[in-house]
């Protein structure tokens, strides 16, 4: 409302849920907490200047229109938004529509994250970055029902200006930590997170470990480069022939190493590999 104006205290609603009937949802300082579901026709903007805060508590944010507004929230550049408790946000098939698209800053805490099919049923993206958006996932699901390579995605023309960072999350059918949809072996993942398959196509992010290692079976349980260039110098360097599991895919750096005696490992170092003849 153009009459509501405080000089001191920023408040606002997300503009789509003042068109709804009953709409009673608790505004305060930049925080919207949902009472209810809300099933919404126009897409939600977060405008320039806000900072955010939306907790779904639960409930249900919906954008049932089958044409080009099918998009649920929309967060400007120069705006911020930061998703928390449990809920769904989820745009229907039927055109190009995304859960969230960031053109601004986009912070996912938790929640459930659900996005169509196109006109073409073809999957949609779920959160799309563009302009000089930025996204960190640190929560969240993604059942991605059409086992999309689009859960997560940079619009192409974008990438040099945009930022996904993962680090917390899980993902169906979506590996974050290889994103085909931006390039193979295209890696969303924050430093010291990994995505660990955990099923036959979970992929959950958490803090990335080097190794296990079993005792009783003398084998190395190996999620990561350094973890596997343990194993490397323990076998190569003792005679305990210790067994191997690869555990998570492993990203080779293209660097040259070295014994690490005190450690027991080998240490990859800052100088790029070079190939002689």
């Amino acid at each position: 409302d153009d009459n509501f104006v405080n000089a001191d205290r920023q408040y606002y609603v997300f503009e789509a849920f003042a068109n709804v009937e009953g709409y009673e949802a608790g505004v305060n300082d930049g925080i919207v907490t949902l009472d209810r579901n809300y099933v919404i026709g126009n897409p939600i903007y977060v405008r320039s200047g806000i900072n955010a805060v939306l907790n779904l508590n639960g409930f249900t944010i919906e954008n049932t229109a089958k044409n080009g507004k099918t998009d649920v929230i929309i967060v400007e550049e120069g705006a911020s938004l930061t998703i928390n408790g449990d809920g769904l946000i989820e745009a229907v098939s039927g055109n190009d529509g995304y859960t969230v698209i960031a053109e601004g800053t986009v912070t996912i805490n938790g929640g459930t994250f659900k996005a169509g099919k196109d006109e073409d049923n073809e999957p949609n993206a779920v959160i799309y970055a563009r302009g000089n958006g930025q996204v960190y996932v640190n929560g969240g699901y993604f059942p991605n029902e059409a086992k999309s390579n689009f859960v997560l995605n940079k619009r192409d023309a974008d990438r040099a200006t945009t930022v996904i960072e993962v680090r917390g999350g899980k993902f169906e059918y979506f590996d974050p930590m290889n994103n085909a949809a931006e390039g193979a072996n295209t890696d969303f993942m924050a430093d010291g997170f990994a995505s660990y398959l955990e099923g036959e196509h979970t992929y959950v992010v958490r803090e990335s470990q080097d190794y296990t290692y079993d005792e009783a079976t003398n084998t190395y349980y190996v999620y990561n480069a350094n973890g596997l260039a343990t194993w490397a110098y323990v076998a190569a360097n003792t005679t305990t022939s210790p067994n191997l599991e690869v555990m998570n895919n492993i990203k080779l750096p293209k660097k040259t190493i070295e014994p690490d005696d005190a450690n027991k490992r080998y240490t990859f170092t800052g100088e790029d590999i070079t190939v002689t003849d």
